[in-house]
């Protein structure tokens, strides 16, 4: 099978996970990247009180210092790679004793934004690395549940890649959340609602 991205193949994953590379699978970087997204969330706003989701946490990099930081059981992370959310329990957060302000069901695996399970209202949510990889209907998907789960005046904050000035863009609304979407020149505007 030929994947675009390491991160879709669950073998490759199980592998570099078994060989204690959990951090390598996710890109690296673990202590400046995972830092510099706790401090940013920091600057922009967060505080221990708030409910916070991390969409596409994996193996926790940012997740540890925020799980850290905030009061018990407010850290809810979302991911596609159960293994990944595994690794990140049990070599991280229990690494770091941190198994009481984060219980393991804060933690789900879904490829479809699922935030069902965890039957919350969030103040806060971040994804790092997320949407320069979804299709425009994941984009949709992860737009419409979020925004359903978050509280009026929540922020959601994700990075993406940014595009020379003279691209052409169609803007998206859905729920109360704005995304940029590129569009190629020579394609229809897609439908997403």
């Amino acid at each position: 099978m030929s994947v675009v991205n390491n991160y879709y193949d669950t073998e490759v994953l199980r592998t570099q996970i078994a060989k204690g590379e959990h951090r390598q699978a996710i890109g690296g970087m673990w202590d400046e990247i995972g830092k510099m997204q706790f401090d940013y969330m920091r600057a922009a706003g967060l505080t221990p009180d708030m409910r916070f989701l991390d969409v596409g946490c994996g193996c926790l990099r940012g997740g540890i210092h925020v799980v850290n930081y905030l009061e018990a059981g407010n850290y809810f992370g979302i991911d596609l790679s159960r293994n990944l959310l595994d690794a990140g329990y049990d070599l991280e957060i229990t690494g770091a004793r941190l198994q009481d302000k984060l219980p393991r069901t804060n933690l789900h695996a879904t490829d479809t934004f699922d935030l069902t399970p965890f039957g919350q209202i969030f103040d806060m949510a971040l994804a790092v690395s997320v949407f320069s990889h979804l299709t425009l209907n994941h984009l949709k998907l992860c737009l419409m549940n979020l925004g359903s789960c978050m509280r009026p005046g929540g922020r959601f904050h994700v990075t993406y890649f940014n595009s020379p000035p003279d691209h052409d863009w169609w803007l998206c609304c859905t729920n109360g959340l704005t995304v940029r979407v590129p569009l190629s020149p020579d394609r229809l505007i897609p439908r997403l609602l």
